[in-house]
């Protein structure tokens, strides 16, 4: 997961190159307004098969979160996330509820890495 001022599509590309050299099949880029869901495809054996799987309002993913930066808001989503999930997805906001098939699987049991932070 990375925060940025705003994504641009070298970012994105850092991103997918980060994902992969960490053998991350799952991550989360977010800047104030996007938050856009990236999944390995492993359509090809390398960072290309890294994918926009999903693209959401970063208000809407973080609506359960109350005040604070972005970081910090991200900080205590995530925090929700592991401890409760079913808390931390607001479900009615239209396509938020898809995290529960890219992002939960990837939060429980497993460690959260948290990938620089806003620049």
């Amino acid at each position: 997961m990375e925060t940025h001022e705003r994504i641009t599509p070298e970012i994105q590309d850092n991103f997918r190159a980060d994902m992969y050299g960490r053998s991350c099949a799952n991550g989360i880029l977010l800047d104030s307004e996007t938050c856009l869901v990236f999944r390995d495809t492993f359509e090809d054996l390398g960072p290309q098969s890294i994918k926009v799987v999903l693209t959401l309002r970063t208000d809407d993913v973080l609506r359960t979160v109350q005040g604070g930066s972005l970081d910090e808001k991200v900080q205590t989503w995530l925090a929700l996330l592991s401890a409760s999930w079913d808390h931390a997805i607001p479900r009615d906001q239209e396509g938020v509820a898809e995290l529960i098939y890219d992002i939960v699987p990837a939060a429980v049991g497993t460690q959260i890495q948290i990938v620089g932070g806003q620049r």
